[in-house]
């Protein structure tokens, strides 16, 4: 996986969260469980942005995020799991091209 300005480098808090930050930038990511994916019809859409394939999923919280169509591999850097490899899905703002047009500090006519 690699983030938006470019590092392939994650650590988790180890409390077994499934939350991720980026060793540069700190960005957060978050480990959602497959058990937790909801689909759409159809399965797989596309992001009115940037046309990419695009999945939805229920998170923990039980609101819908929208993530990339691919699940990606994450290396644990820190806590209990240090060195070993997970799969999960990337939040498709982090990734997206277009993601000023969906803010909601441009929905609310900020600037």
């Amino acid at each position: 996986m690699k983030c938006i300005c470019g590092s392939t480098e994650f650590y988790t808090r180890g409390d077994g969260s499934g939350k991720l930050t980026c060793a540069k930038c700190r960005a957060p990511y978050e480990l959602i469980p497959k058990e937790d994916i909801l689909t759409r019809a159809p399965a797989e859409s596309r992001c009115k942005g940037c046309n990419a394939p695009v999945r939805w999923i229920k998170m923990v919280s039980g609101k819908m995020m929208i993530v990339n169509a691919k699940q990606q591999n994450f290396i644990v850097l820190t806590g209990d799991n240090l060195g070993e490899t997970m799969r999960g899905w990337v939040p498709h703002w982090a990734t997206c091209p277009e993601r000023e047009k969906f803010s909601k500090k441009n929905k609310q006519g900020g600037t």
